[in-house]
Order: C-alpha cells, then structure tokens, then sequence
C-alpha cells in the first residue's frame, strides 16, 4: 500500500516520493504485469495489452481505479486539486489539497488529442 511505498522510497533517497517516483514505478510495473501474462516481451503484444488494463490496486496506490485509456494509453489517474504551501524548510508537508478529480472526467477525448496509435503487421 501507500505507507509502504512511501517507507520504501524514504528509506532509500531520505525523502519522502514525489510524483515522478510513483510513474516510474507505475510505468514499470504496467510493463512487467503485461508482458508476464502474455509472456512475451514483444512490444506491439505488451502495447495492446496496455489497452484498457487496470492497474492493481497495489501498484495504483489511489481510491479509485486507475485504467490506460484504450486509444492513446493516457494513464487515468486522480488529480489532486489544492495550494502549494510555503512551508517549513526541510518540511515535506507541500501542499493543501481541497479536492480529488478523476482524470477520465477531465481529459480531452483521444480524437482531440492528436494521437495516432497504429500496429504495423
């Protein structure tokens, strides 16, 4: 859960994780999940399986689940709404957070994204 990636992080860079330690773990364990159950590491088979996957709740760390979107593999997390605090120094405490969002309720649809997600044979 949460306190044990947290622990775990603080544990080894005395700090406690920022956002972008969690997408690495998240991201890394999205592609280790995939390409064991289809038992594979061929790219295109791990990338359409990614389509629509969910990810573990022990992976998520979040309240809600958490799903790569099936036409650009946009990762639907929860967004935390609030004010960076200016805080203490050293103080790990940042922000004041006043609101969650769910990211499938925010984000643009795929055709206005851009992307163009294609397989070749």
């Amino acid at each position: 859960g949460l306190p044990e990636f947290v622990d775990k992080i603080k544990k080894r860079t005395g700090h406690v994780p920022t956002a972008h330690h969690w997408f690495a773990y998240a991201g890394l364990y999205t592609y280790a999940l995939n390409a064991n159950s289809q038992k594979t590491l061929e790219a295109r088979k791990i990338a359409k399986a990614i389509e629509g996957y969910t990810l573990p709740p022990e992976v998520a760390l979040q309240s809600h689940a958490l799903t790569y979107r099936a036409g650009d593999h946009q990762l639907m997390t929860q967004l935390y709404v609030g004010t960076a605090k200016a805080g203490e120094k050293g103080s790990e405490d940042l922000f004041d957070i006043s609101d969650t969002v769910l990211g499938a309720d925010v984000a643009a649809p795929v055709e206005e994204t851009g992307c163009k997600m294609a397989f070749p044979n």
